[in-house]
């Protein structure tokens, strides 16, 4: 958990409480540099949001360019977190 991280994304305006709601949990899971890489259906979880919504929000957060997503390999259907 970084709670610089945590701080920066309370400060930032969003335009959505579940939009940042998900930038506080991915602040929550944020290493030393701010990269993270829970999983969707965490988030989802974590967020009392459907996946559908966290992916919606990602994007949503992305445009604003509060986050960069980079996509990993995943084990068989190209997908991980």
């Amino acid at each position: 958990m970084s709670v610089q991280a945590i701080a920066w994304a309370l400060r930032q305006k969003v335009g959505s409480t579940g939009g940042k709601c998900l930038l506080l949990a991915l602040a929550n899971y944020a290493d030393e540099e701010g990269t993270c890489f829970p999983g969707q259906e965490r988030l989802a979880d974590e967020t009392d949001q459907s996946v559908d919504s966290v992916q919606r929000r990602l994007k949503d957060l992305e445009a604003l360019g509060l986050i960069s997503r980079e996509r990993r390999g995943g084990h068989g259907d190209g997908r991980s977190s």
